[in-house]
């Protein structure tokens, strides 16, 4: 399922009634939302475990460098830009 590009003054609420998640501007069917959910939540707990020491402080970069690591090993990778910025 794609995802759409819709607008920030979307109602949210409306659009969970027909199946959609807003992320910005963008529409993202439920579906495909639960199963990022599923895939980011795990990599966020190791991130956050990983700062719990007191001079591991993670800046933007790391952690988009960090999403390229992760994608690095799933089909269609390269499509990612997180991919291109590891």
């Amino acid at each position: 399922m794609p995802t759409y590009i819709g607008d920030f003054g979307l109602d949210g609420r409306e659009l969970r009634r027909q199946g959609l998640n807003r992320i910005g501007n963008l529409l993202v069917p439920n579906e495909n939302y639960c199963k990022f959910e599923d895939w980011i939540r795990p990599i966020l707990h190791k991130m956050t475990d990983e700062q719990s020491f007191p001079d591991n402080i993670w800046t933007p970069s790391t952690f988009i460098d960090r999403l390229g690591q992760e994608i690095s090993s799933h089909p269609n990778c390269e499509d990612s830009v997180y991919y291109w910025c590891w």
